[in-house]
């Protein structure tokens, strides 16, 4: 009888086991449902946007990271809500921070920053719809590194109060007493969330630990059954050939041993380990030009297989592409030409090819600026076109010049070239477009002989066909601790490249724009929500290149252009 009931506590413990090896395999952002991630509602697409929905690092452990695919993820709860109470847990990694939202709304939102960066510190804060600070107000709240901490928001008629660890931590006037969303973000530390409680005005909770529990009773049931049939049909064929249950019992559970001891050290490899790999094979198919590396091979077939077991046991099989056709933008750029007119009101055009050749067809009545880059010039980071910086940089000109000096501007950039392959792609389109000015804005991509390739092109080329040139230093954040898996430090990477494109504009002899120190002031880079990972703006980011770049191109204008372009146009 004891030998029985062993196995069949070792048959439920495999039943259990393997159905949260199952669920787990499946635990996804995307089928989470409950959050919108901001980053794949934009227009102009970001670095990881579709990953960190479709991927498992987002919620590694059971947990939400926020640092994963890039960092500087935000997510909304999907059903805006009148709320009486906010609950969760945090942790910090040093130099970390997680910035809880509410009363967020069209016209902006307010938060709590926690912060393990001894540089930025905590504060309570409101900003404008596009992540901007409108006030700040430095807190002491609790986010020592490496701790667990406990946080509750509870929202009184016309106050706030924060409650953290179990200790009155402020109380806050509350602006925003109507419906509203809440959401959390990150920065590029890691900062992990668990434990998510939100209260709404009627008294109803919901609960959120990022665990999958999808079909989880079917697939408990399913497992059962497999597991207890299997041990009923060996103990058949053990009795058929004259076998005694005390020999049969003993390999039976040594097998269902062998078999539990297996998905245990499985689950929790998978858990500690290969969940939270930046292995993408929905995103970035393994058939294409670019090898892929064994690791993704082992992910893509990991993905089938256990996407087919999922839909077996559990009697579901998610549908990422659909998911996301149904709950994002289907619409993405990720390259130009985009033009902006004589019309500053009128919304850019993102043309092809026929719009383009008719573009340049036409006879020409205005200045003309033509932007060239990659990802950070066609403005991804922007929520679409009309946010990105090179659109609010033509409007800003066109104000400031005013009417009787029309400007149209054409942007040529396509996210991941590299300068060279912008050069010998892009260069006839430029010359033929006839530009009164050129704003060359390389850094990140393509190998270091390829962006002084690239540069020295665009710049040889320019002066010979008589066309001024602005080389604009491509920003990118400052944040310490930022790690790309292939390359080192990124911020070393960068700072090399920034020195090739200082020699380059100094041996052309032409003028330098250090959009990089600009965007990282000390007035600006703790201002509000600037980045989507180490080299995408965020609307905010937009806006302030837009206002940093704009009077340094009409002072150029000013100084070397227009009274050849006024001329021209009488």
């Amino acid at each position: 009888m004891s030998q029985f009931i062993i196995l069949l506590a070792l048959a439920a413990g495999n039943a259990w086991l393997w159905t949260e090896l199952l669920l787990y395999s499946q635990n996804t952002l995307l089928l989470n449902g409950r959050w919108i991630s901001t980053k794949r509602a934009l227009e102009m697409s970001v670095l990881g946007a579709d990953d960190y929905l479709l991927t498992r690092g987002a919620l590694q452990g059971d947990q939400l990271h926020l640092e994963a695919w890039h960092g500087c993820n935000e997510l909304i709860w999907r059903r805006p809500l009148k709320p009486a109470r906010i609950a969760l847990s945090f942790r910090l990694a040093p130099r970390a921070d997680l910035s809880v939202l509410f009363e967020k709304t069209a016209r902006g939102f307010s938060g709590l920053r926690f912060s393990a960066d001894p540089r930025t510190p905590s504060l309570f804060f409101r900003a404008g719809p596009e992540g901007g600070f409108l006030s700040a107000q430095p807190l002491p709240l609790p986010a020592s590194p490496d701790l667990w901490h406990r946080i509750e928001l509870l929202f009184d008629k016309d106050r706030l109060r924060v409650r953290a660890d179990g200790q009155d931590a402020a109380s806050l006037p509350a602006a925003a007493a109507g419906e509203q969303s809440f959401g959390l973000r990150g920065g590029f530390g890691r900062a992990l969330v668990d434990d998510v409680s939100v209260t709404n005005a009627a008294g109803l909770t919901e609960t959120e630990d990022f665990a999958n529990r999808r079909g989880a009773q079917r697939a408990l049931a399913v497992h059962a059954a497999i597991l207890l049939l299997a041990c009923g049909l060996a103990a058949a064929l053990a009795a058929w050939r004259r076998r005694a249950w005390d020999w049969t019992a003993p390999r039976l559970t040594t097998a269902l041993l062998v078999l539990l001891t297996a998905g245990a050290a499985l689950h929790l490899f998978d858990r500690l380990y290969w969940s939270g790999l930046p292995l993408a094979p929905l995103s970035r198919p393994l058939a294409g030009p670019k090898a892929r590396s064994a690791a993704e091979w082992v992910e893509a077939l990991r993905h089938q297989l256990c996407s087919g077991w999922y839909a077996l046991a559990a009697g579901l099989r998610p549908d990422p592409r659909q998911a996301l056709a149904r709950d994002y933008p289907g619409r993405r750029v990720y390259a130009g030409p985009v033009f902006c007119g004589r019309e500053p009101a009128r919304p850019p055009k993102l043309l092809d090819e026929t719009g383009l050749r008719d573009l340049l067809a036409r006879k020409k009545s205005a200045y003309r600026i033509v932007f060239v880059g990659s990802s950070q010039t066609i403005g991804a980071g922007g929520r679409d076109l009309s946010d990105t910086f090179f659109v609010r940089t033509h409007r800003a000109l066109c104000a400031a010049f005013g009417p009787r000096f029309p400007i149209e501007s054409l942007n040529l950039a396509v996210s991941g070239t590299s300068a060279a392959r912008s050069f010998s792609e892009r260069w006839g389109v430029c010359r033929n477009f006839k530009p009164d000015l050129l704003i060359v804005n390389f850094a990140a991509n393509g190998r270091p002989d390829e962006l002084r390739a690239g540069l020295r092109g665009y710049l040889a080329a320019a002066r010979e066909s008589g066309i001024p040139v602005l080389v604009v230093k491509e920003a990118f954040t400052r944040a310490a601790g930022l790690q790309d898996s292939r390359d080192g430090g990124i911020t070393e990477r960068l700072a090399s490249r920034h020195l090739m494109v200082e020699m380059a504009a100094r041996t052309h002899r032409v003028p330098l724009l250090d959009l990089h120190s600009g965007i990282n002031d000390p007035g600006s880079a703790d201002s509000g929500f600037l980045w989507w990972d180490f080299i995408h703006l965020a609307p905010h980011g937009q806006a302030l290149a837009a206002r940093w770049l704009a009077p340094k191109i009409e002072g150029a204008i000013r100084r070397a252009a227009r009274p050849r372009a006024t001329s021209r146009h009488r």
